[in-house]
């Protein structure tokens, strides 16, 4: 069995975008900055550890962006970032998205990865409660918004494995 960090997209991988009414991913490719810290970890961590970025990309669904948009945006970060494996859930369906661990279980099974001994980073209660239900390690990297309720669900409270400020602070959790 192989060990992994999943790494949630949006705030993580890649910048959010700021606008009048908050933050949302990048819709197009100019909008993409990828995070150089997340870089560094993934570069780092890629000698011990199968990377894979886990994302809900509702905005289609939702009529924000066309399909085709999306895709060349998940296109390029896959291009940018190079993980090993990319799960994305357009549907805005409970059943799929975050906080489900259904997007983390496919690569689990997929890659033949041991949940107990792999990790799931993210910033907001969505992704520490999926890493949490997949068996996974947890570390929320915190901001204004990480336990604010939100359209991936019913809001729960959540007690990630670890908290940080930065992603330079997971040098001193993940070994």
């Amino acid at each position: 069995m192989f060990n992994a960090i999943f790494f949630d997209r949006d705030g993580i991988v890649n910048n959010s975008i700021l606008t009048k009414e908050g933050y949302r991913p990048p819709w197009n490719k100019d909008e993409i900055v990828i995070s150089e810290e997340f870089i560094n970890l993934k570069n780092e961590y890629s000698k011990k550890y199968k990377i894979f970025i886990v994302s809900n990309q509702p905005d289609f669904i939702r009529g924000n962006i066309s399909k085709q948009k999306l895709l060349n945006v998940n296109s390029e970060i896959i291009k940018k970032v190079d993980p090993d494996d990319f799960e994305v859930d357009y549907s805005d369906d409970p059943k799929y998205k975050k906080p489900s661990p259904y997007m983390l279980i496919r690569l689990i099974k997929k890659h033949n990865i041991d949940p107990n001994k792999s990790w799931m980073i993210g910033d907001r209660w969505s992704d520490i409660k999926s890493g949490q239900l997949a068996g996974c390690k947890t570390i929320l990297v915190e901001n204004k918004f990480s336990y604010s309720k939100n359209n991936d669900g019913v809001f729960v409270r959540i007690n990630p494995d670890h908290t940080v400020k930065t992603l330079k602070d997971i040098y001193k959790i993940v070994k």
